[in-house]
């Protein structure tokens, strides 16, 4: 889901003790086009800091110091997230100036995580576009 009072407000009908079901089909259709704010800002590290400090000022959370450590890990792990996937895209860029820039400790263990598991795709998908039915 894209980061947005969207996310803010799903977080408040939760803290006010709303039940919400996950429904297994598609009841709206999220359309983003070229001025849209998602297209425009994305989720900039800006966006995703307001947003955060916006949860926190959340009455049900600022009292709460379980619920502050909740949503300061969330805005960790989604800022980690972000820093991987530009840090992945510049490798494989090879613009190597922005992938030190966003790299860190963190990320490297994120991509040494990752590394065997897109190895393998990468040699799965190569032996099944030399051999289509080794598959089968």
């Amino acid at each position: 889901m894209p980061l947005g009072e969207d996310h803010f407000f799903q977080a408040q009908i939760l803290l006010k003790g709303a039940t919400l079901w996950v429904l297994p089909e598609t009841s709206y259709l999220y359309r983003i086009h070229p001025r849209s704010m998602v297209s425009t800002h994305g989720n900039s590290i800006e966006k995703v800091n307001a947003l955060y400090e916006r949860l926190l000022q959340l009455e049900e959370i600022r009292d709460n110091p379980e619920l502050i450590r909740c949503v300061q890990a969330d805005k960790r792990r989604r800022l980690l997230t972000d820093r991987y996937r530009r840090f992945a895209l510049a490798v494989k860029r090879r613009q190597w100036r922005t992938a030190w820039q966003n790299f860190s400790f963190e990320v490297a263990a994120m991509f040494m995580k990752r590394m065997p598991g897109a190895i393998y795709r990468r040699l799965w998908a190569r032996e099944q576009l030399k051999n289509p039915r080794a598959g089968v």
